[in-house]
């Protein structure tokens, strides 16, 4: 039996100071400061692959809308931290910021694309979901059929939990018809799985093993040595 719910550990802390601490920084500034912040640092999908590439990194320091920002608090504490306790702060954090950048690189280019086509797709983009779902399938995936008392109260298992966070997530993606919202939880899935069940190691041992047979057919052995009439060769 896990308990999860607990203290938070020192990474999944360090993010939720930084989210908090954006989130009031927004909250208390003047207007105008607020409004530059969220036009500059905010994802833009017409403007994160063009003129303002930094806004792939910063869009998740963005944090204006009380009930985005509880969420992601929410998500980083439970699963975060548990995830920490499992691989570590190092790989933790790592998992965090892959699976952001990866998400707001793609919200980005589906929102360029797509956006003649599907009304809402310009407008700016906040928050870390991508890196929460991706915490979330994480959590999901070392916990499958482990039994866990959530806040010493409900008892779930690791997978069950998971999936109802995500699931509830995409539902209030599509009932709000936030598709680039729906786009970066799916992206957050898959780097969650990817790095969780090392697929991309499995995948880099594969192709270093083709390469070491092509390497193999491109060279031959030499007859010689000692015995052999070839002496100036050496094996």
């Amino acid at each position: 039996m896990q308990w999860i719910g607990a203290r938070p550990t020192p990474g999944a802390t360090g993010l939720m100071v930084t989210l908090v601490a954006s989130f009031l920084i927004l909250a208390f500034a003047r207007e105008e400061t607020a409004l530059w912040f969220r036009k500059y640092c905010a994802l833009h999908p017409l403007e994160a692959l063009g003129p303002r590439p930094w806004q792939l990194v910063t869009s998740w320091l963005v944090q204006d809308r009380f009930g985005a920002v509880l969420g992601d608090l929410f998500g980083v504490w439970i699963f975060g931290t548990i995830v920490e306790q499992q691989v570590g702060r190092r790989k933790m954090l790592t998992l965090f910021a892959s699976a952001q950048l990866c998400g707001a690189l793609v919200i980005a280019l589906v929102g360029r694309v797509l956006h003649p086509w599907i009304p809402g797709l310009d407008i700016a983009q906040t928050g870390c979901g991508p890196a929460v779902v991706a915490l979330t399938m994480a959590f999901g995936l070392l916990y499958g059929d482990t039994p866990l008392l959530f806040f010493g109260i409900a008892e779930l298992r690791g997978r069950t939990l998971a999936w109802l966070s995500i699931g509830i997530g995409i539902g209030i993606a599509v009932l709000n018809l936030a598709w680039l919202t729906l786009v970066g939880d799916l992206v957050g899935i898959g780097v969650g799985w990817l790095f969780t069940t090392q697929a991309l190691s499995r995948i880099e041992r594969s192709y270093q093993r083709w390469r070491l047979k092509r390497l193999k057919r491109r060279y031959k052995v030499i007859p010689g040595g000692r015995s052999s009439a070839n002496r100036n060769y050496i094996h």
